[in-house]
């Protein structure tokens, strides 16, 4: 489904429907799913952010990074809020490749979350990141 036929709908229903959200997860990694463009669903990055992926073993986002991306400098956490989703996909992508490895004092914890996710999802959190505030 694109942004034009529906995605919104879809959205709140993968949103309070666990089971059709896990369906849309699982075709994500064979290159289909309900929602083909992850651009369109706002609800989907939220979920993403909010509540990251206990069966892949992916921690929420907001556990290090503050629900509005202001991150934590003191424990070392960056703020994302604010930057331009082109570069913070790129910065996800460089981590799950080993390219960036700026976490290093926090025991590689973005290279180990980065390299679980995929293409839509690394596509999907920059963009709902930028949007922070």
């Amino acid at each position: 489904i694109s942004a034009s036929t529906g995605a919104p709908r879809l959205a709140r229903r993968l949103r309070q429907n666990p089971f059709l959200r896990y369906i849309n997860e699982y075709g994500l990694q064979f290159g289909y799913a309900l929602i083909e463009d992850p651009q369109a669903c706002y609800a989907c990055h939220q979920d993403l952010w909010y509540h990251g992926h206990s069966r892949r073993g992916w921690e929420a986002c907001i556990a290090c990074h503050g629900p509005s991306g202001k991150g934590n400098p003191l424990a070392g956490y960056p703020r994302v809020s604010h930057q331009h989703a082109p570069y913070l996909a790129q910065t996800l992508r460089d981590y799950r490749s080993g390219a960036r490895q700026s976490d290093a004092s926090l025991n590689q914890m973005m290279r180990n979350v980065a390299e679980l996710l995929t293409d839509n999802e690394i596509e999907a959190l920059a963009s709902y990141m930028q949007g922070l505030n």
